[in-house]
């Protein structure tokens, strides 16, 4: 008898300290939860890209101003087109990265400014001995093409200028090789890399018009495009500021850009 009642003692004990334990695991995880923000983005390397460790440096520096504000960053690689849309839909709390323009600033809202960039018309030598360009009324002269999505193409289209719409910039550089087209619109950084890429051998052919594209002569900032009809949306983006404003001031946003070799920013 007394060793039934020793065996039921042991096991209540050990289903209370189960029951204990349990509890406090819960408890831990749910100290230690922290709720989700929803963000799209697409293929821009050397910024963002899925072939890029940790998807680029862009993707780390919005994952650490995002658990700088207490939340965790889901993001998912979608067309740019298709990014705006879950944007405007309320799909997603913002897009990353997005040049501000008139266009955009209809549907939507932007943050402060995440980085800056160069943009110019690369063209290739071999079947293009020299280009350039006063005004945006001097580039109708060129045959031009650019990827659907980015900023440019407002800009392009609102001076009249007729653009071919490609899907992706990779198809860009193998345009102007062959001779398809005279001029296409790159970031100055990325531009290069993915001409070194696909054309090691003939990268030296390819120049680029030493001018800004648009009115931006200090280097175009991206934001992050953030949507009207998300919750909260107003609320989140003042605390995203405030981050991004934290990792700026105490050296993390510096150390994040020059360890992915963003941190220099040739001007043209």
């Amino acid at each position: 008898m007394a060793r039934l009642l020793s065996s039921v003692l042991v096991a209540s004990v050990l289903v209370v300290s189960s029951l204990a334990l349990g509890t406090l695991g819960q408890t831990a995880q749910a100290s230690d939860a922290r709720p989700t923000l929803r963000m799209a983005t697409g293929e821009w390397p050397p910024y963002v890209s899925q072939k890029l460790p940790n998807h680029g440096g862009v993707v780390e520096l919005m994952r650490a101003v995002v658990e700088e504000m207490g939340m965790r960053l889901s993001y998912e690689f979608v067309p740019w087109p298709r990014a705006e849309a879950l944007v405007k839909n309320g799909d997603v709390y913002a897009a990353f990265p997005y040049a501000k323009t008139e266009a955009r600033e209809v549907d939507f809202d932007f943050s402060d400014a995440i980085f800056a960039s160069y943009s110019v018309f690369f063209y290739f030598k071999p079947h293009l001995p020299t280009a350039d360009f006063n005004s945006l009324d001097d580039l109708k002269r060129y045959r031009i093409a650019g990827v659907n999505g980015f900023f440019y193409l407002d800009i392009l289209e609102k001076a009249g200028i007729q653009v071919t719409t490609l899907s992706q910039r990779r198809q860009l550089v193998l345009w102007l090789y062959r001779d398809r087209v005279d001029l296409v619109p790159m970031d100055l950084i990325g531009g290069r890399a993915l001409i070194n890429e696909i054309f090691p051998e003939d990268a030296h052919h390819f120049h680029y018009i030493p001018k800004n594209i648009g009115e931006h002569k200090g280097g175009l900032d991206s934001h992050l495009l953030v949507s009207r009809s998300f919750e909260q949306a107003e609320t989140i983006t003042q605390k995203f500021n405030q981050a991004l404003q934290r990792l700026k001031a105490d050296g993390r946003y510096q150390k994040i850009m020059d360890a992915n070799q963003l941190h220099q920013l040739p001007a043209p």
